[in-house]
């Protein structure tokens, strides 16, 4: 059958350094657009956002779904991506009846939203790539007062959407991803490949008619796509007789619906993409002469607070800045480390394994100073930065990023600088302006620019010219 021909190659990252190739046919693809309008009352009359990178395998899901219903997709302007209020009423302008989103995409679109309209066309609101919690959603739900929302689950390897869940008015702590859509399911297999019970923590097994092709690399297959353990009936990998093994776990709550708690395995998720942490070594390695590369990853308790992504370098010089500016030009911004530490030695704990505990201690050891706002530009830009990343203070020689900012939490802090202060700075500016002493320095200077060239009316180009 054409449908289950290879018919495209998408990449995730792989556990070498390399990114895996997965094989894919147009089969998933066709099953979601047979069950998804039999799930939810969507049909030609609705307008579709796109928001999915164009390598990222949601892509699919958000051209031919609504393609094949005869539907709308609006896609928005790069810029707007990186900016709430206009990014806000767009949705609203276009009347987006139907929009598939990140909880940390969700976030942005929200932030600052006290005092905006809600979008009254917004129907579906369905999350996926990321833990969603209760405790956001209600900026969510008051931009989007007259919608459904509904929680997912699904991989790469799985491709669209394999379960859904409901999100109801009073849900509490972390959102289920629901039992399994029609003919795909959930099982939670233990150390044992046995059903675990409920509420005991397991790995998350995709079982579907619908998976992938395998990755272009046999040896990978083996590991990932296994015969089905409860299947005594076949003996054959084939149809639903043939299992994914995800790298999630999660655990059955009492209803049979599945949460998930994380990844199994060394692989990071950070706003609905996988990393894994050796293909950021590769990329360190080849920029420095570090003997040890170690890169890891602090979690944290604050909801839609991303792990914080720390490399550790042996026997190396670091100039931070440069060196986060040098691996922009090869990794996604998601994937940059926040903090590099340079340090004289891996340490490892009795069973021969790193100790991120103690690495944990060194970068704490090798922190900045702190050093008090002193101006009036510096104290006002210190409240918004604490703000945004969610600390009681900051200091002005502190670095954004390896205080946990990332692009998202940039382009809430230049919408906070924007409103603030009346100056618009593009999102290459946080990584050149990185402290609060070098943006106030900057901010200043643009001011002053403005405040001559207002008393100079005269010499307006050439002032104009200045500021920009």
């Amino acid at each position: 059958n054409h449908l289950d021909q290879l018919s495209y190659l998408m990449l995730t990252s792989g556990t070498s350094g390399k990114p895996k190739v997965i094989r894919g046919s147009l089969r998933p693809i066709a099953a979601l657009l047979d069950w998804y309008p039999r799930s939810f009352s969507v049909s030609h009359d609705d307008v579709f956002s796109m928001f999915s990178g164009l390598a990222h395998d949601p892509l699919m899901r958000d051209i031919f779904l609504p393609l094949s219903l005869g539907a709308k997709i609006v896609i928005p302007d790069a810029e707007l991506m990186k900016n709430p209020g206009p990014l806000r009423q767009w949705m609203i302008n276009q009347k987006i009846s139907v929009s598939h989103l990140t909880p940390s995409l969700s976030q942005l679109i929200t932030q600052d939203s006290e005092k905006s309209p809600p979008c009254e066309s917004l129907r579906y609101l369905l999350f996926s790539g990321e833990q969603l919690h209760a405790q956001t959603l209600a900026p969510i739900r008051k931009f989007a007062s007259q919608s459904t929302l509904i929680n997912c689950y699904g991989c790469t390897e799985t491709p669209q959407i394999h379960s859904w869940y409901t999100v109801s008015e009073n849900a509490q702590g972390v959102i289920p991803v629901g039992q399994g859509c029609e003919t795909s399911q959930l099982l939670l297999l233990d150390a044992r490949q046995q059903l675990a019970g409920i509420g005991e923590m397991a790995e998350i097994y995709v079982r579907s008619p619908y998976l992938a092709l395998g990755y272009s690399d046999a040896f990978l297959n083996e590991q990932a796509f296994i015969h089905n353990p409860l299947d005594f009936n076949s003996g054959k990998n084939t149809g639903t007789s043939l299992l994914y093994r995800s790298g999630d776990y999660g655990r059955y709550l009492a209803d049979g619906s599945v949460e998930v708690l994380g990844r199994h395995d060394f692989q990071i998720k950070i706003r609905g993409y996988r990393i894994e942490p050796e293909e950021i070594v590769t990329s360190i390695k080849s920029l420095t002469n570090a003997e040890q590369v170690v890169v890891c990853y602090e979690t944290s308790d604050k909801p839609f607070q991303d792990a914080q992504l720390v490399a550790y370098m042996c026997h190396v010089e670091i100039n931070s800045d440069q060196l986060r500016e040098q691996l922009r030009k090869q990794l996604p911004d998601y994937m940059l480390p926040n903090v590099f530490v340079a340090i004289n030695d891996i340490p490892l704990n009795p069973n021969g394994k790193i100790d991120c505990a103690a690495l944990k201690r060194l970068a704490l050891e090798k922190s900045r100073p702190f050093k008090a706002p002193e101006t009036k530009t510096e104290i006002n830009l210190a409240a918004i930065w604490a703000d945004v990343l969610q600390r009681k203070t900051v200091g002005v020689s502190e670095n954004f990023f390896e205080l946990g900012g990332q692009s998202l939490l940039a382009t809430q802090l230049l919408a906070r600088v924007k409103s603030h202060f009346n100056i618009e700075l593009p999102l290459k500016m946080v990584f050149e302006l990185s402290s609060i002493e070098s943006m106030a320095e900057y901010i200043d200077t643009a001011l002053w620019v403005r405040e001559e060239a207002e008393q100079n009316p005269e010499a307006g180009d050439d002032w104009e010219e200045l500021e920009l």
